[in-house]
């Protein structure tokens, strides 16, 4: 049961990485960096947001925050997409040497937040396995499948994008804080449908971090053709 969580956990997003990465015609992002990128959010990535969770967690109890139910949607809708669009960002200057087309910070953005969905899926499989056995460990990691992990990989996909375009212009670090704040919205939006709205949320949020997908791998698509010639 643990490998096969492993596996159902790890191998979609990795595919769909590998699929991101052959959008790419033209001077093809090496396949070791990409995955390397899907380590590194996997990982360290996943290991900065729990720290960063950890202290907004206590900074929030001694302010003394407000009642449960309103605590918990503050920390998903709020405090969740700063840290981890925060936290899977700040692998980028991993990857800046190799980042030299506009659309290299969207495959590497999108590697780093496959990761932290591949981890993420995992520990939620793990809990549900725990709770209510392997049949609700399999839903679980299925769905959030369809729905977290295009959820990641979009919103890293878009601050990977801002950190190319302000890198390649040598703009300072400050200008890769408008793509970080709309990929703080998107995962507000869609942490704020899947927690309150139920099923009808689920299926809206699906919806829309499918079309940011579909729009970020067009765009891919778009920049390498631009750069070819």
């Amino acid at each position: 049961m643990f490998a096969g969580l492993v596996a159902l956990s790890l191998i979609p997003p990795l595919l769909y990485l590998l699929w991101l990465r052959s959008r790419e015609r033209y001077d093809r992002e090496p396949l070791g960096a990409v995955l390397s990128a899907f380590v590194y959010g996997g990982t360290l990535g996943v290991a900065v947001a729990v720290v960063l969770h950890l202290l907004f967690g206590f900074g929030y109890d001694q302010a003394g925050g407000p009642i449960p139910l309103e605590e918990a949607l503050v920390a998903a809708v709020v405090i969740a997409p700063l840290v981890e669009e925060f936290s899977k960002g700040l692998g980028l200057t991993r990857f800046r040497l190799v980042i030299t087309e506009p659309e290299d910070g969207i495959i590497y953005g999108a590697g780093l937040g496959l990761g932290f969905a591949a981890t993420e899926n995992f520990v939620y499989g793990i809990t549900a396995l725990l709770d209510g056995g392997f049949g609700d460990a399999i839903v679980t990691v299925v769905v959030r499948v369809f729905s977290s992990m295009l959820l990641h990989s979009g919103a890293s996909a878009l601050v990977g994008f801002g950190y190319a375009v302000a890198r390649l212009r040598g703009r300072p670090g400050l200008a890769v804080a408008p793509h970080y704040l709309v990929a703080v919205l998107l995962h507000a939006v869609y942490n704020f449908l899947v927690s309150t709205q139920q099923l009808v949320g689920l299926v809206m949020a699906i919806i829309m971090v499918t079309f940011v997908g579909a729009t970020l791998r067009r765009r891919i698509e778009q920049l390498d053709r631009a750069g070819a010639f």
